[in-house]
């Protein structure tokens, strides 16, 4: 028996640089705009950029919900040859988000007035008002496009294309900044200019992105025959729990500014937006932590490998709290030069201001680091309770109660005073839920964290591991397989299928899957149980190709594969993630 615990590390790490980038392309065009904002129209305009962000924040969370809930439904059944089932969801979600876009469009610029005086009403300054008004009418012209921007690029990476994302964020970054130049040294459109360069931005990455389906070889096409609305509860209930956390800070920036509205000026909800906005794609990287521990302990929860759960833990808090400590490290000590990238004003106090709430952040960030990869490793064992509660204290209850009680002590400057005591809470939390549930000593060991039952994760003698690396290697596991079946006097006729079902799938893999030269590993993993036989083969070889995996696998087709076709057919659920030259397929049988 052998474990490979380098392609689990490798596999955490390719699934957390997708989510960063998709997180990252979310906000990016967003954070150019505060930059722009805070350089060329002033401290006024950084304060209504601040009373914005909460309602483009919750514009936003529709991208990732329906964007991660298709990926999700998608994979699986892409990885049981249901090229009609892709497609059909894919259909009806796409109508769903041209709709929904629509409406968002129509609303935001309709109600723009109404939002205008609603959030910048309190600060007493007409020209916040019609700032506010001005950027929200020229966001609403894009917000189609927005939403789809943000829905795609995982999409397009299960049908092969992730490099089509990439170019599209790239160029929409690059336009949004040329657009936001322009409009602030020619044509001097004020915030109605910087909202309509990101609608401008958006539709050029959505025509990138639209581009992939005049490819022939492609999974995806839109068809309305049989396009079923239920699939759309399936999507959403998939993709709701990450966007959570976004909404959840959302909520938490719109409390601030109000309750920094009431206790100080304008000034003071400027420089707090300053903070936030340098810490916009920190946010996005913590968040995706999150993601990507959710998704890759599910895998892993499903095969009931319980060792694997605490190795990506682990790896997520080490990998997390270093880059955390770094940035916190750098903001203590740049954090002014951090300030006036997003605040030009001669207000020295103001500058100040800024400079503190972006040390606090800092610190907050640092102590609530383990608590993203924790959250989302409760999501991925299916502890939604408690992967819930540790979000809503670490985005909502600890940060605005402490802010709001050091605020009222201390004024202005306790809001910083309070995020880091909100973060040292979170820190905390992330230690003693686990010691009160388990009733046990505090403890920092991934293991304990983790809280999985004590009869969770199959027995040795029920677990087969073996790594093959060339045909040899493949059919000995398919032998040992077998052996190891019969060993167990389990039903022969299943150990056979699945014996085939890993001979076939290697050797395709062996033969076809590596580039000259790459080193060859593929590992499977077999778990016999009393109720269910789970199947995992991971490998290091190319990207999976939905189109040839569809031709040689179609279930209409009985001359082709057919040891894959069987054991697909006998699942009762199959997985698939494909994740930069690494993929995982499991099977649950």
């Amino acid at each position: 028996m052998q474990r490979n615990n380098a392609l689990t590390d490798q596999l955490f790490r390719s699934v957390l640089l997708v989510n960063v980038m998709s997180m990252v392309s979310s906000i990016a065009c967003i954070m150019v705009d505060a930059i722009v904002t805070g350089q060329f129209l002033g401290s006024d305009a950084v304060a209504s950029m601040g009373l914005i962000q909460p309602v483009i924040r919750i514009c936003s969370l529709i991208g990732p919900i329906f964007g991660v809930g298709i990926g999700i439904v998608c994979t699986r059944y892409m990885g049981m040859a249901r090229i009609d089932r892709v497609n059909q969801v894919f259909a009806v979600v796409m109508t769903a988000l041209v709709f929904i876009g629509v409406v968002f469009s129509v609303g935001l610029f309709l109600c723009a007035p109404l939002l205008g005086a609603l959030l910048g009403g309190k600060t007493g300054d007409a020209g916040i008002v019609r700032m506010i008004t001005g950027y929200f009418r020229g966001f609403s012209i894009g917000m189609p496009f927005f939403v789809m921007t943000i829905a795609l690029p995982g999409l397009l990476m299960i049908d092969n294309d992730r490099a089509r994302g990439v170019v599209a964020v790239v160029a929409g970054l690059i336009v949004d900044a040329a657009c936001d130049l322009l409009n602030v040294t020619v044509f001097h459109g004020g915030m109605f200019g910087m909202a309509l360069a990101s609608s401008i931005s958006n539709i050029v990455g959505f025509l990138l992105l639209a581009s992939h389906f005049l490819k022939k070889d492609r999974v995806l096409r839109f068809r309305f025959a049989g396009m079923k609305i239920e699939d759309l509860k399936e999507v959403f209930l998939n993709g709701l729990p990450n966007a959570i956390a976004s909404g959840s800070t959302a909520l938490r920036l719109m409390i601030f500014n109000a309750f920094l509205l009431s206790i100080a000026s304008k000034n003071e909800v400027s420089a707090y937006s300053a903070a936030d906005s340098a810490f916009a794609v920190i946010l996005a990287v913590a968040i995706a932590f999150y993601m990507s521990t959710s998704t890759v302990c599910s895998l892993f929860f499903g095969e009931e490998d319980r060792e694997s759960i605490i190795a990506v833990l682990g790896r997520s808090m080490g990998l997390v709290l270093a880059l955390l400590g770094m940035v916190m490290l750098f903001m203590l000590g740049f954090a002014s030069e951090a300030g006036n990238i997003f605040l030009k004003t001669d207000n020295r106090d103001e500058l100040s201001l800024a400079a503190f709430f972006i040390r606090c952040m800092a610190v907050e960030y640092f102590f609530m680091g383990i608590s993203y990869s924790l959250s989302g490793a409760y999501q991925g064992t299916r502890r939604m309770g408690f992967s819930y509660l540790l979000v809503a204290l670490r985005e909502a209850v600890f940060p605005v109660a402490c802010a709001l009680v050091a605020g009222v002590m201390f004024g202005a400057k306790g809001v910083g005073i309070g995020l880091v005591a909100a973060g040292f809470l979170t820190f905390s939390c992330c230690f003693a839920l686990p010691a009160i549930k388990r009733h046990k000593r505090l403890s920092p060991k991934a293991e304990d964290l983790i809280m999985l039952g004590e009869d969770f994760g199959a027995r040795p003698e029920d677990v087969f591991e073996v790594s093959a690396s060339d045909m040899e290697g493949v059919m000995e596991a398919s032998n040992r397989a077998m052996l190891f079946f019969e060993d167990r006097d389990a039903e022969r006729r299943t150990g056979f299928m699945i014996a085939l079902f890993i001979e076939e799938l290697c050797a395709n893999t062996i033969t076809y899957g590596f580039a000259d030269g790459k080193e060859k590993r593929v590992d499977v993993r077999v778990v016999c149980g009393k109720d269910k036989q789970v199947v995992r083969i991971k490998d290091n070889g190319k990207p999976f190709d939905p189109v040839e995996w569809y031709r040689k696998n179609n279930p209409e087709d009985p001359a082709s594969g057919i040891g894959i076709r069987i054991v697909i057919g006998l699942a009762k659920d199959v997985r698939y993630v494909p994740a930069l030259g690494l993929n995982n397929l499991m099977l649950v049988i």
